[in-house]
């Protein structure tokens, strides 16, 4: 997941979905990374799930945890960076 961490702090927007596998319930998360100087408290990585942001943390393992408890429960797979 290191290479997670660093996708997201050089600005890739990456983005995880069950299009392959899902039946009737889509889900897509879609993770980032902020480091504006304007509003520094919503700096961090976040993860916006169906559009609502479900985690927005400074830390990376926080961060890493929710994505992957998402995946599980989701089934959701890597589809673009």
């Amino acid at each position: 997941m290191e290479n997670l961490k660093q996708l997201l702090k050089s600005g890739k927007i990456v983005v995880f979905d069950n299009e392959t596998t899902f039946t009737d319930d889509f889900r897509s998360a879609e993770c980032s990374f902020r480091d504006e100087p304007v509003n520094a408290w919503a700096n961090g990585f976040k993860i916006e799930f169906n559009g609502a942001v479900v985690v927005s943390s400074t830390r990376f393992d926080v961060f890493e945890r929710k994505l992957e408890q998402l995946k599980r429960d989701w089934n959701l797979q890597l589809k673009s960076w």
